[in-house]
């Protein structure tokens, strides 16, 4: 088993251990001593010995980021544009910060008499730390 790195820290309880054979019988143990065996017809013990409080995980880790990332700054040019003649470009800047870096802004633009919607796409990172996604 792998546990994630984006796993919070903290203890987590082994609730059940279960097993399968290839008649696909199966079983399962709890935590409080009891078993299940499936399906019904099935022959198995009804209870155990294991204690699986002493199975019990925990995981340490740095907290996880929870502050979301900041736009401190945003700006389009120009602020209008005629398509009577083509499609025509608009250029798009925002400064977005975190603290553990940012992936790609987007926007979008709905026109207020239509049901029209424009997003200007996949924007470019002119500089700065851009974490994976």
């Amino acid at each position: 088993m792998t546990v994630p790195d984006s796993w919070t820290a903290g203890t987590y309880t082994l609730q059940v251990v279960q097993g399968a054979d290839e008649s696909s019988n199966q079983i399962v143990y709890r935590r409080n001593g009891t078993t299940t065996v499936v399906p019904a017809g099935a022959t198995g013990p009804t209870s155990h010995a294991f204690d699986l409080t002493a199975r019990d995980l925990t995981i340490s880790a740095v907290p996880p980021d929870a502050a979301g990332p900041v736009v401190s700054g945003f700006d389009f040019t120009p602020k209008s544009v005629d398509v009577n003649s083509g499609e025509k470009q608009i250029v798009v800047s925002v400064r977005l910060t975190d603290a553990t870096g940012a992936i790609r802004p987007d926007d979008d633009s709905d026109s207020d008499s239509t049901s029209q919607a424009l997003g200007f796409g996949t924007m470019t990172r002119a500089r700065g730390v851009q974490s994976p996604l």
